[in-house]
């Protein structure tokens, strides 16, 4: 884990590839509402479902753009199995493994992200 302080400007930085290279999110700076992540999860980026979310710190951007970064890679290892709280451990294995090279560049507890995509939500409960 880097311990270099994660300012937004780093954050982008780590993540420039995904950003540049994907049609469901945007970040921008605005005049009068400051930075905002702009995110379009409609099954062909027609814009039909578009979100917009002011972006407060830089912790908040890189977990929200690593939570996206975790189920796109659960999801092209694991072909969109509705349930990754039910997968097998070698698809957390891989998908951990494949964004190493990110999360070794956050100053961040990456792992509090894994938890939240990989555990059953209703695990408490029971």
């Amino acid at each position: 884990m880097d311990t270099e302080k994660l300012t937004v400007r780093k954050v982008l930085e780590i993540f420039s590839d995904l950003l540049d290279n994907t049609e469901e999110y945007e970040v921008v700076q605005t005049r009068k509402m400051g930075l905002v992540l702009i995110s379009d999860s409609s099954r062909n980026y027609d814009r039909s479902n578009m979100m917009v979310e002011q972006i407060n710190d830089a912790e908040s951007l890189a977990r929200e753009l690593l939570y996206s970064e975790i189920a796109k890679t659960y999801n092209l290892i694991d072909h969109g199995q509705p349930d990754s709280y039910d997968c097998d451990e070698a698809v957390v294995l891989k998908v951990r493994e494949l964004l190493k090279p990110r999360t070794d560049r956050l100053s961040l507890n990456v792992e509090e992200e894994f938890d939240a995509f990989f555990k059953d939500p209703c695990a408490s409960l029971k």
